[in-house]
């Protein structure tokens, strides 16, 4: 696969874990947000489709508790500032 084309389907993937884990922290708190509701039911569709195939090797229920280990961490560690996370960063 060509390099451009493999970062593309990475950032692809990447990009759903961690919408799956920021839909699981909205809902974490608020169980009848909709929004987040249906996001995470898409991304579920999603990791269960054959184009999750088509961009990685790695099984869609791996990428969900990727996303939901994520969602765990985020929990116990409250969301610094982005003030906070440029002076550190």
């Amino acid at each position: 696969m060509d390099d451009a084309y493999e970062r593309l389907a990475i950032g692809i993937v990447e990009q759903a874990v961690r919408d799956y884990a920021r839909a699981q922290n909205i809902l974490h708190q608020d169980l009848q947000n909709e929004v987040a509701q249906r996001t995470k039911a898409e991304i579920e569709q999603f990791f269960g489709s054959h184009w999750l195939a088509v961009l990685t090797n790695i099984p869609g229920n791996v990428l969900i508790g990727y996303g939901m280990a994520l969602a765990e961490e985020g929990i116990k560690q409250p969301a610094r500032s982005s003030f906070e996370q440029e002076r550190r960063g």
